[in-house]
């Protein structure tokens, strides 16, 4: 009975829960605007906390003087970078925090694994795909201070291109917002939000 009655209503949450209990995967390629549309879409009343690698690669990156993305360097620091996210991802949990996970998505393993913890701990989760052409991505990457390989991009595109339909039919929420250039307006963000 209560499937059939969360089939049924579409509103999962009350006026007064704050986002509690509530998460968001953003799948995209690197350079697709995951974190820019993040960014436009919030409004400060619900905080979503967020969750991304990224902030401890370059956190990492300043301290060591060096960009530990590429090559050598970050296959010394992927597994600290792995467990400061890890232990993030934990203490937002602990505290039953909105969450917005960004990241490329690219791995269903590693993306359904962290949703059955979410779901675990009584999360409702959905997903915000935010589709982009991968020259655009491409020629967007180059313009970061943080070095992402052209080749790593085309492969997070593959993967992910297979992927899409999986996760579509996985979440039960699942929005998609176009950002190639010139491609997100104010509707679009809107509509999102």
């Amino acid at each position: 009975m209560t499937m059939l009655l969360k089939s049924l209503i579409p509103l999962t949450e009350s006026i007064y829960d704050k986002g509690l209990f509530k998460s968001i995967f953003f799948a995209g390629i690197p350079g697709s605007g995951k974190s820019y549309v993040i960014s436009k879409i919030t409004d400060g009343a619900v905080q979503p906390r967020i969750v991304n690698t990224d902030k401890f690669i370059e956190y990492i990156s300043n301290i060591v003087g060096k960009d530990i993305n590429v090559g050598p360097l970050y296959d010394l620091w992927r597994d600290r970078v792995k467990e400061l996210t890890k232990n993030q991802f934990a203490l937002y949990i602990n505290g039953m925090l909105p969450l917005f996970v960004d990241g490329t998505s690219n791995s269903a393993k590693n993306l359904f694994k962290r949703d059955g913890i979410l779901k675990s701990f009584g999360y409702d989760t959905g997903m915000v795909w935010i589709e982009t052409n991968v020259d655009d991505a491409i020629k967007r990457a180059k313009t970061r201070t943080r070095e992402v390989p052209e080749k790593f991009i085309r492969s997070v595109y593959e993967s992910l291109s297979k992927n899409k339909e999986y996760y579509k039919s996985h979440f039960r929420y699942f929005h998609e917002i176009p950002n190639s250039d010139g491609e997100l307006t104010d509707s679009i963000i809107f509509s999102a939000f």
